[in-house]
């Protein structure tokens, strides 16, 4: 059970958390904002439920898990440690990211300074991007720790709430988007260049992980 809630009841919740958020970005409001975060880690609990997911003060009960609560979701039948990320669609011209880039639709997850992958603090980190003007996914995309770099991710870039800059990954469908940006300016960096190449190599990792409840 994930907060004391069985699957059925859990699906509910996330039910009643997709109403908000939908409410929230037809409305112009940010409910979305602190939402979207829970609601993302609630549906990935849901989908990985044969794998025991653990949130919260439950990541602390599962044996041989070194720093349980450095993640979102420990699975305790494999053992391994999920960071989710949500992110609402940016393609609205009353969306500010989205003026910028000529409200060319795409997705964003930050990571602050880096300190969860360059200290290796989770197994697989999962990119959740939402439709548009929607809760639930559109595209589900599934990192592995290791390949997330200082370099990979090109670096720190330019941030509002982190002086000296902050990692994040981008995603659009369309390439002209990463071109408009003013960071990284020769275009994606390496890591958003594979994603955008081999979009399916990372969204069949989440059936895998769904699966099995590890990657090889």
């Amino acid at each position: 059970m994930v907060f004391g809630l069985d699957e059925a009841e859990l699906r509910n919740v996330l039910c009643m958390l997709g109403k908000a958020i939908k409410f929230s970005l037809l409305n112009g409001l940010n409910l979305h904002v602190p939402i979207g975060g829970k609601f993302a880690e609630l549906y990935v609990a849901s989908e990985l439920w044969k794998h025991k997911p653990k949130l919260g003060q439950q990541r602390n009960v599962v044996v041989g898990v070194k720093y349980p609560a450095s993640c979102d979701i420990v699975l305790e039948k494999t053992k391994k440690k999920v960071e989710v990320k949500w992110s609402a669609l940016h393609h609205s011209g009353n969306d500010p990211f989205a003026k910028r880039y000529a409200n060319i639709p795409f997705w964003g997850w930050g990571f602050s300074t880096g300190k969860q992958f360059l200290d290796k603090k989770f197994d697989y980190c999962i990119l959740f991007a939402a439709r548009k003007d929607e809760a639930y996914p559109q595209h589900i995309l599934v990192i592995k720790c290791e390949e997330m770099t200082k370099d990979s991710l090109g670096g720190l870039r330019s941030s509002a709430l982190y002086s000296k800059g902050s990692f994040y990954i981008e995603y659009s469908h369309n390439r002209e988007f990463y071109y408009r940006r003013r960071w990284y300016p020769k275009g994606p960096s390496p890591l958003e260049e594979d994603i955008f190449k081999n979009r399916d190599k990372y969204e069949e990792r989440w059936f895998e992980l769904k699966e099995k409840g590890m990657l090889q």
